[in-house]
């Protein structure tokens, strides 16, 4: 339990438990929090008597003889899931079970729909949604559009949806067409499914005829045969290294190191599933997340990474100014600062080396001046991970956060917004990072 608020005002909630290990940073494991609070809601709101929820069972016994790790939450409770799906769902290879689908059907293929696009569907939460729609009625209001016969699709997964009670009664016996049209805010709260079934919908007759079962087919693919394939390249990978000597190195960090773990899985998934997948292309480089960051890097400071300039300031309205420079071959300082009785206080700073040729970027140093805190992390490749993922989430926040170019230091010259804003915007727009400058009407303003 924890508390919010002040004096009288203060309020106890249930705090979420951090799946985090020893001296793992914030911004590390918050990245593994939200899957699995969205999985235990998917369980939740799927299996709503106690008589059935054995899954939190389950996950406590789990979580006691595996207390250590942590990390292994959230494929556990996806495939716990899949099993359960699989079990009583696909195995019956039915899918015209209508009402009688099970609803953790509906709503892990939600979670599955939901992880694939995380950005997309940021407002998508689990709900208490315990009624099977028909999309295309049972019972047509009379005389307004065809009716459709059990046996001729009415009920297949295609033209099911998950909602509540009260949405039930709103659809009533309206044709999809009209469905959309009237009850659009419903639709975009409701599930991930519906509002796809819904974008999917241009005419009643369509949706009966062709539509609903290809997105049927779809959303059945996506549902379960991911996780079954996700399985089997475990299971393949394990074979692999453990029967093969020449792979005891491997063997040892698939074992012990999650990140490689990851990588690996994710290679053969992409070569599975992609037909043109080229294994003679460094996979592992080009989806890692010293690509990723070098990438971010290049589109806020690319001036800094071509030489065309040395120093680089960047503001934007409430959030201290960010400072970035080159400090050495390939080398560069980031950092936050503000003075302190006459001293520069960096909050925080970190200094990273850049590889141009493969367009990577490693982090070698953090400070943090407010808590007397300097930490160098190359040699450490648990403490370099969670410095390379809080650089991520920092060069994201410079990009979303509408960080623009202040000041810029060449080796000729000095540009800065106040004296010739033209001037910056130019030279932002030359040297690739054109989304850096003002625009002239912020600067009009």
């Amino acid at each position: 339990m924890a508390e919010s608020g002040q004096q009288s005002k203060k309020k106890a909630y249930y705090k979420n438990t951090q799946f985090a290990n020893e001296r793992e940073w914030k911004t590390t494991y918050e990245l593994r929090h939200k899957p699995i609070l969205m999985l235990q809601s998917c369980l939740r709101v799927s299996y709503t008597s106690p008589k059935i929820m054995h899954w939190i069972t389950d996950l406590l016994r789990w979580l006691y003889d595996k207390g250590s790790e942590i990390t292994e939450t959230e494929p556990f409770l996806e495939k716990y899931i899949a099993r359960a799906v699989k079990e009583n769902y696909l195995i019956k290879e039915d899918f015209n079970m209508g009402v009688e689908t099970q609803h953790i059907v509906f709503n892990y293929l939600d979670y599955l729909l939901w992880k694939e696009n995380k950005k997309k569907y940021d407002d998508f939460s689990f709900e208490y949604r315990n009624s099977v729609e028909h999309w295309y009625p049972q019972h047509p209001s009379e005389g307004t559009f065809e009716s459709w016969s059990h046996d001729e699709g009415l009920d297949h997964f295609g033209n099911l949806c998950l909602v509540q009670r009260k949405t039930n009664s709103k659809f009533s016996n309206l044709s999809p067409i009209s469905k959309k049209g009237s009850f659009k805010d419903t639709i975009e709260n409701g599930s991930i499914k519906l509002r796809i079934m819904s974008k999917l919908t241009t005419d009643n007759r369509e949706w009966k005829t062709v539509i609903f079962k290809k997105h049927g087919e779809e959303m059945s693919d996506s549902n379960i045969t991911t996780s079954d394939i996700h399985e089997t390249i475990d299971q393949e990978i394990s074979n692999l290294l453990t029967d093969n000597k020449e792979y005891r190195v491997q063997d040892h960090l698939y074992q012990n190191n999650e990140v490689y773990q990851f990588a690996l899985h994710n290679a053969c998934y992409d070569a599975f599933m992609n037909e043109e997948f080229d294994p003679k292309q460094p996979w592992f480089m080009d989806h890692s997340i010293e690509r990723k960051n070098y990438v971010l890097f290049e589109k806020i400071a690319n001036p800094l990474l071509t030489n065309s300039a040395y120093y680089m300031k960047y503001g934007t309205p409430n959030y201290m100014d960010l400072n970035i420079e080159i400090i050495g071959d390939d080398r560069l300082a980031m950092a936050h600062n503000y003075v302190l009785n006459g001293d520069v206080m960096a909050d925080p700073d970190v200094e990273f080396t850049v590889d141009k040729k493969n367009r990577m970027l490693y982090p070698q140093t953090y400070q943090q001046d407010s808590l007397q805190y300097f930490e160098r992390v190359d040699g450490d490749s648990i403490r370099a991970r969670e410095l390379n993922h809080f650089m991520h989430e920092w060069l994201t926040n410079v990009v979303d956060q509408k960080y623009k170019v202040q000041t810029i230091y060449t080796e000729d010259k000095e540009l800065s917004v106040k004296e010739n804003p033209n001037a910056v915007r130019s030279f932002c727009k030359q040297n690739g990072i054109g989304m850096m400058a003002h625009k002239l009407k912020e600067l009009e303003k």
